[in-house]
């Protein structure tokens, strides 16, 4: 009564893959996709990460460059966790999305300066922002000298700011 052992396996054998399961595999991971929230939780993590880097550089008086990757993994993380995503739109999503937090992110750390330095509130500046200052203030020469946190330097990001808003009137 002896028993025969199954034949031992080779390694190819082992590592194929039946491409029914794959492809059962795949349809249910496309039916689970959701990319609306996969851009509604990227958005989310965008804002908070960018106010987190404001904040930290606002207190800190120093522009960590890693806290950009930061923002990228905590999107990306959004993104794939809540929208389920393994097409390329899910990653382009979570891509525009660290961009956005990035640059909020530096946007809110001038605003937070000069609130700092000027010790106004800083809703009272972000009222007063509208696409034309926000686009002179992220051009990068804007953001070297206002990021610098000198006083003459803010000084001159405040009177920069109230010519732009004299203008509107």
């Amino acid at each position: 009564m002896s028993k025969e052992l199954p034949a031992q396996q080779t390694p190819e054998a082992e590592s194929t893959i039946d491409p029914l399961i794959l492809r059962a595999a795949m349809q249910r991971m496309r039916s689970e996709q959701n990319l609306i929230m996969a851009a509604l939780a990227g958005g989310a993590a965008a804002l908070i990460g960018g106010c987190a880097w404001a904040a930290i550089t606002v207190m800190t008086n120093y522009q960590i460059g890693w806290m950009a990757v930061g923002i990228g993994f905590f999107v990306g993380y959004a993104v794939k966790t809540f929208g389920k995503g393994i097409d390329r739109s899910f990653g382009i999503v979570g891509a525009v999305w660290s961009l956005a937090g990035c640059a909020g992110g530096n946007l809110l750390t001038v605003v937070g300066t000069i609130a700092k330095q000027q010790n106004i509130p800083v809703m009272n500046i972000l009222e007063k922002l509208d696409a034309e200052i926000i686009a002179s203030l992220m051009q990068p020469p804007s953001i070297r000298w206002m990021c610098s946190f000198t006083e003459s330097r803010s000084m001159k990001a405040i009177d920069f700011l109230s010519a732009r808003s004299r203008k509107r009137i």
